[in-house]
């Protein structure tokens, strides 16, 4: 007697279960194509983005071939769009446009893309390829639609992103971290020829500065006397090779463009 209750709460509690299922949940599982359209717009216009972009990738596998099927695609990015992923969005995009390029939805859809790919841009010490990649579609943007009412916005993308790149070469250059290894040489060497004592098994601190770069021109200078040229001349070389370990440190720590310039004759 005991067993066949347990056994009718449980049925009744699966039956509560099912009846219970969210309209949500039941529209999400269901193929009424217009039920399933008419609550994705209204998820959508109540800002319930995730919902409404979950109905309209439902939908997509369902409007196929009919007049639907461009407003589905493009509400789905849409969707995608104002709730922050912009992968998906401009997936979405990417594919509106490629699909429907009469469309009157296409240039808002090609902006929006742009948009994501402008979006989805790195810091500017981190990895630039799709910096390059915005600039490239945003530039294509512009060429297809000069007076379209978003060009001052999509010029502002590209100042913007360019001076992105620029600081972010700068920054990947600026680092002092290269004079490291010759001060390092010079060291070992030193020490081989024995021209230090009393540090056997001890660590030796070397400061050794970062050079900053803060303009397109120090950028130049940085290039010119610490790329395409050694800071120390040869003969300068041979005298560090006969410093003792404190001046030593002090040609290390007091290495900077300035420097370098100066001691070039510039």
């Amino acid at each position: 007697m005991k067993l066949k209750r347990v056994l009718l709460f449980v049925f009744a509690v699966g039956i509560c279960a099912a009846s219970c299922k969210s309209q949500y949940a039941v529209l999400l599982e269901s193929n009424d194509t217009d039920a399933k359209y008419a609550a994705a717009f209204d998820y959508f216009n109540k800002g319930k983005y995730s919902k409404s972009a979950a109905l309209f990738e439902s939908l997509s596998l369902l409007v196929g071939g009919t007049a639907r099927e461009d407003s589905v695609l493009y509400y789905w990015g849409l969707s995608n769009y104002s709730m922050g992923d912009y992968y998906t969005a401009e997936t979405n995009f990417s594919k509106f446009v490629a699909t429907y390029p009469y469309s009157p939805l296409e240039e808002s859809a090609e902006f929006l893309r742009v948009d994501c790919l402008y979006k989805a841009t790195l810091r500017y010490e981190l990895d630039q390829t799709p910096t390059y990649t915005a600039m490239q579609a945003i530039s294509t943007y512009l060429l297809n639609n000069p007076d379209s009412p978003n060009a001052d916005i999509c010029r502002h993308m590209l100042e913007d992103l360019g001076e992105r790149l620029e600081n972010g070469s700068m920054a990947g250059e600026s680092g002092g971290h290269f004079c490291d290894p010759l001060i390092s040489f010079m060291m070992v060497y030193n020490a081989i020829k024995g021209n230090y004592t009393g540090i056997e098994g001890n660590f030796v601190d070397v400061p050794f500065p970062y050079l900053y770069v803060s303009s397109p021109d120090d950028y130049k200078a940085y290039e010119q006397y610490f790329v395409d040229q050694l800071p120390y001349t040869d003969e300068e070389l041979v005298a560090m090779s006969e410093l003792s370990l404190d001046d030593l440190k002090a040609t290390a720590a007091g290495i900077s463009i300035e420097d370098a310039a100066q001691r070039a004759g510039k």
